[in-house]
């Protein structure tokens, strides 16, 4: 991506753990015809494969601040959408864009999680042997265009990042103060999801301004398997 391309606000997309920002981009496609779409992926995910992983909320929100800087430049304003582990990210990423005096969202969307210090993880589920990690993570998630554990193959490649992901939120704690950002939140869960009203619910104290709790048909992976309906919700907010 070269931000100097981009013109007009600048809409980030953060993944869910283990996956890639880049896989949201088919589902957001009228979305990118009104803003200039930026997926953020850590180090070890998608095309940064290659980059050695983080294992702490600390080095990811850096990571994320400093791919982000470039497109802010000239005060480009801007929206940051995340799901699941994504979310965190994106609420931590706008704390740091905001703090580094490049200006607060024109809005966060963050999908299918809770505050800041919450998370959904079993206890000792990043050290479960690798099969047993994957259908964990399907009886607690739920599954992914129908796959329940990926191929020997996927495993070996994903496996890592999945467990450097869960050791970052596992060892994230809520800061205090709480933060609360000056921008509007929409806060979306799918009514089959693990996350429910009243866990998306709590980013109230984490926002100056009222919170938009909504609730969308689908599991957990709703923005990738039914992107639509999230689409529809996002370009009516604009």
């Amino acid at each position: 991506m070269n931000p100097e391309a981009f013109n007009g606000p600048v809409f980030f997309i953060l993944s869910h753990a283990s996956g890639s920002a880049f896989h949201y981009l088919e589902g957001f496609q009228r979305l990118g015809a009104r803003l200039s779409l930026a997926p953020l992926d850590l180090p070890g995910h998608g095309k940064r494969r290659d980059e050695p992983l983080l294992y702490s909320m600390g080095g990811i929100v850096a990571d994320l601040l400093a791919q982000a800087r470039p497109f802010l430049e000239g005060g480009k304003g801007y929206y940051v959408f995340g799901h699941s582990m994504g979310a965190l990210n994106a609420f931590l990423l706008a704390l740091a864009i905001t703090g580094a005096g490049l200006g607060a969202p024109r809005r966060l969307f963050l999908s299918s999680y809770s505050t800041p210090g919450w998370h959904p993880i079993p206890p000792g589920m990043s050290g479960l042997p690798d099969l047993e990690l994957w259908e964990t993570s399907a009886d607690r998630f739920g599954v992914l265009f129908g796959q329940r554990v990926p191929t020997e193959e996927q495993m070996g490649l994903f496996t890592p990042v999945y467990r450097a992901d869960l050791v970052a939120v596992e060892n994230y704690s809520r800061p205090e103060p709480i933060p609360v950002l000056g921008a509007p939140i929409t806060a979306v869960y799918a009514e089959s999801d693990m996350v429910d009203r009243a866990l998306v619910s709590a980013w109230q104290g984490w926002t100056s301004f009222p919170l938009e709790v909504i609730e969308l048909p689908g599991g957990h992976f709703h923005p990738l398997e039914m992107p639509a309906q999230l689409e529809e919700i996002i370009l009516s907010r604009l």
